[in-house]
């Protein structure tokens, strides 16, 4: 892994890091904007502070590194309880990444930090990571317990390895590949980074307790998204060794320049780690966004409340929507994540005091909470019904088999 060893990491007595040097994405270079530093009693959660570099805070058109949370001024910035300042989370492994890490070091205390500075150096978003203000660095335990790769990742290998870790049965070298493309990926299943032509690409992977082809039904559910209008990732299912394999294009990149990225949960300031809305809604995220300075997006949302209603996606937590600038400043990422699920509830509610059944004719009624008249509501519910009507078209085209289509369209009770 590049840069591994370069730079001097300031770590204490248990061997925990310290603080690290905050880089971000100018143009497709990293420069310095501040310096994350952490203090505590050994054996107990730290709280980590950051502050930015001057020279970031004057430099012409400065912006602040997440669309909430971290604005650009000169004091020290922390969010008591939490180890790290809520932005920051966002360029941390999640499920997947953290299980990687802990079994490739597991004689390292792994916290926030730890985690933030291990894990690879292509995380969604435009922060990077580093010991100093030379370069960015992936911080490699004294511990390590394997050598890294260099390059030579290829789509077998990857879900070779995926399958070794889901099994339980991974061995150094499998730890290794995938400590190197994927331990920086958010997300619980398992995933992995590959450029393809040049392009960067997530490679998605099956999960040991999938109930059906979850890469080709999440390549139809996306298909029917664009298909409705809505901004939607490039995306393509691959056979590799005899399993499915989804790639999605990074919406992160563009060439070699690396776009911010925010989660909703970050919007909202949820705790880190809340896969639950603790009430929160569709509504309440577009309210949020445009006092945030992020632009409109409640027709946005309200189309994607209705997509998730009709493929009964109700995986829908705030970690699965999320904003980016890629150069025009603060927008709705394209949507992501989009699979038909067993419950029937959302993680969302519609609106406030709404139910939250995954039911599209119930949705609609929540028009007025995001400012839409009935008109254009009823013109966005026409839209997305006609785009889902077509997902068992989709289905056959990203040949999902007889047995799993009959699992899908089970879970798809609103299906026009």
């Amino acid at each position: 892994m590049a840069g591994s060893g370069a730079g001097t990491w300031k770590v204490d007595a248990d061997g925990r890091l310290m603080e690290m040097v905050v880089f971000a994405d100018v143009d497709g270079a990293p420069v310095p904007a501040g310096v994350l530093s952490f203090k505590g009693v050994p054996g107990r959660m730290r709280q980590g502070v950051f502050r930015y570099d001057e020279a970031w805070r004057r430099r012409p058109g400065a912006k602040p590194l997440a669309a909430t949370g971290l604005p650009l001024r000169r004091s020290f910035q922390s969010l008591p309880p939490h180890e790290i300042p809520l932005p920051f989370y966002d360029a941390s492994p999640d499920g997947w990444g953290k299980a990687i890490l802990s079994m490739a070091y597991p004689d390292v205390p792994l916290a926030a930090p730890e985690y933030i500075a291990a894990a690879g150096g292509d995380r969604i978003g435009h922060l990077q990571f580093g010991p100093d203000d030379q370069a960015p660095e992936v911080w490699v335990p004294a511990k390590a317990m394997i050598d890294l790769p260099g390059d030579e990742d290829d789509l077998e290998g990857l879900a070779d390895a995926a399958d070794a870790v889901e099994n339980g049965v991974a061995t150094r070298s499998h730890l290794a590949k995938l400590l190197d493309s994927g331990a920086d990926i958010g997300g619980a299943r398992p995933k992995a980074r590959l450029f393809v032509d040049g392009e960067p690409w997530i490679v998605k992977m099956r999960a040991r307790d999938d109930a059906f082809d979850h890469q080709r039904v999440e390549a139809a559910c996306l298909s029917v998204a664009r298909e409705a209008g809505i901004e939607t990732p490039d995306h393509r299912v691959t056979e590799v060794a005899g399993r499915s394999v989804l790639l999605v294009k990074r919406f992160d990149r563009t060439g070699a320049v690396r776009h911010a990225y925010t989660s909703a949960a970050t919007v909202l300031g949820q705790p880190p780690g809340t896969y639950g809305a603790l009430g929160a809604s569709y509504a309440d995220l577009a309210i949020a966004a445009r006092r945030t300075g992020i632009a409109d997006c409640a027709k946005l949302l309200f189309e994607r409340l209705l997509l998730n209603c009709f493929l009964n996606n109700t995986d829908d937590h705030l970690h699965n929507h999320g904003f980016i600038d890629d150069g025009d400043g603060w927008r709705l990422s394209p949507v992501f994540d989009v699979v038909p699920q067993a419950r029937r509830a959302l993680v969302l509610r519609p609106a406030r005091h709404q139910s939250a059944e995954a039911d599209p004719s119930k949705a609609l009624e929540a028009h007025e909470a995001f400012g839409l008249s009935r008109e254009e509501a009823d013109e966005c519910y026409a839209r997305i019904r006609a785009a889902a009507a077509s997902f068992p078209k989709w289905l056959d085209r990203h040949k999902v088999s007889a047995t799993d289509r009959e699992v899908v369209m089970r879970r798809v009770p609103h299906l026009p």
